[in-house]
């Protein structure tokens, strides 16, 4: 039986029809970004909770189980679920509780125009299982955008109130420049072996 060890990949590219298979994962860079709140939503789906956890504003809740907790699935312009770009140059900490420096969405200056959450998978490709989560950034401000940290952020509600916590934060290994009038898609792949 192989060693269960759940990676993080992100990619990075121009928007072009997306086909997750043919993504190259042997060149994707490999993130190290889970963060402390990933787990406390986790374990409440587990365990059913009680775990004080932080969330994007700064703020302790106490998290339950619920149907909701884990729900990253983001509506075109939502900066509260979903992938999430920005700015920072800080490395990750397990303790991060939100994106560094936020790029907002809009089409102003120094804004980016968030397009809707898309998922694929999951799927095996031995010896690996993947799962993937893109979101698509378009750049209508009329100069070039540079993404440095990117984020991953969910959902979890207390009783019928939703509440959004960071679960990944990573630095890009290498930043991302957005020109004017371009868009670019970005790729949260999850992998871990199988068998």
């Amino acid at each position: 039986m192989s060693k269960s060890n759940l990676k993080i990949y992100i990619h990075h590219m121009p928007a072009i029809p997306y086909d997750p298979l043919g993504l190259k994962y042997d060149k994707a860079h490999e993130a190290h970004s889970f963060v402390v709140q990933f787990l406390n939503l986790l374990f409440t789906q587990l365990v059913y909770g009680g775990i004080a956890t932080i969330d994007i504003t700064g703020v302790s809740r106490a998290i339950y189980y619920s149907a909701y907790t884990l729900s990253g699935r983001a509506n075109a312009g939502e900066v509260t679920r979903g992938i999430i770009v920005g700015t920072g140059s800080t490395p990750p900490q397990p303790s991060d509780y939100k994106i560094q420096t936020i790029i907002p969405h809009g089409n102003a200056a120094g804004q980016l125009a968030y397009s809707f959450w898309g998922e694929s998978g999951p799927w095996i490709a031995p010896p690996n299982i993947y799962c993937a989560i893109h979101r698509t950034f378009t750049n209508n401000s009329g100069a070039p955008i540079t993404v440095t940290e990117i984020t991953l952020y969910a959902q979890a509600n207390i009783g019928s109130t939703p509440y959004y916590f960071c679960i990944t934060r990573d630095i890009l290994a290498a930043p991302a420049t957005i020109q004017a009038g371009q868009a670019y898609r970005f790729i949260i792949t999850f992998c871990t072996p199988v068998g």
